[in-house]
């Protein structure tokens, strides 16, 4: 699951470049903060799942093949369902890009 924060570019071109930063340093912490919360709950939710008997199963290369070709296939349906503009996923996805790469090398 993924959230978007959007913030009208017009709007933060008018704060100053100082609030710019802070604003960019204080959402980004707290950004940094819900996502560390939210791998603690999913621990703590799967732990709970497990307690309740529920056993989890590793799909096969197969499904696993499929389940990524039909997520891949989702942005090109919503472009033609005129959900999305072919702009706005490809600043998406590249958004997306940019943020794993940081967090691979934040491991690293």
């Amino acid at each position: 699951m993924y959230g978007v924060l959007a913030v009208d570019c017009k709007a933060f071109k008018k704060i100053s470049t100082y609030d710019q930063q802070i604003f960019r340093e204080i959402m980004g912490r707290i950004f940094r903060e819900i996502d560390h919360l939210n791998r603690e709950d999913n621990i703590k939710a799967l732990e709970a799942l497990r307690k309740q008997g529920i056993e989890f199963i590793k799909p096969s290369g197969e499904a696993l093949e499929k389940w990524y070709a039909d997520a891949e296939a989702v942005p090109r349906r919503l472009i033609r369902a005129g959900k999305l503009s072919q702009g706005m996923v490809n600043t998406l996805e590249k958004l997306l890009k940019d943020y794993r790469s940081m967090q691979l090398h934040a491991k690293k």
